[in-house]
């Protein structure tokens, strides 16, 4: 096992630098690096363990932006629904909806979940092209992304499911 390996799996950003696992994978990773002084290489385990906190932070936030997109998307959706359409629309979820991303030039990529039956993405397509005019101008332009890799929610209707 590489001492990079090692670090990667053993090391955790979730216990303090002091805590007794840490201080073990520190004192086991001076032991291979044995031309470093003690302190060099708990100082890098410090540095490590920013960076992992960061990415994990970073990977949280961006989950939780993309949930709150995904709400917003369903209830903009559910303002310009017909009276036909307000009882089948009680089975949308927002974890049906797309998720969304600002491309670098001011566009928003949407990502469709590959489970989706193409009768929810019509609807989806046809709900949009009602929104008000207020929701148009707040848009920037919507391109299609990447499907989104994800399995479907359990308990969903046939009709809902791509075949």
């Amino acid at each position: 096992v590489s001492k990079h390996a090692f670090v990667r799996s053993a090391y955790s950003y979730t216990y303090s630098l002091e805590s007794p696992h840490n201080e073990g994978v520190c004192k086991k990773l001076h032991q291979e690096l044995s031309e470093f002084q003690y302190i060099e290489v708990q100082s890098a385990l410090r540095t490590y363990r920013k960076s992992l906190k960061r990415v994990v932070t970073d990977d949280r936030q961006k989950r939780i932006s993309a949930r709150a997109r995904q709400q917003r998307l369903w209830e903009r959706r559910s303002k310009v629904l017909t009276n036909d359409e307000k009882e089948a629309w009680k089975c949308i979820t927002t974890g049906m909806m797309s998720e969304e991303e600002t491309t670098g030039d001011g566009n928003i990529e949407s990502r469709r979940p590959s489970w989706r039956s193409e009768r929810i993405n019509n609807w989806m397509d046809e709900l949009d092209r009602r929104g008000t005019d207020a929701w148009k101008v707040a848009r920037k332009e919507r391109i299609d992304g990447p499907l989104l890799q994800l399995q479907a929610p359990a308990g969903l209707h046939a009709w809902m499911v791509k075949s």
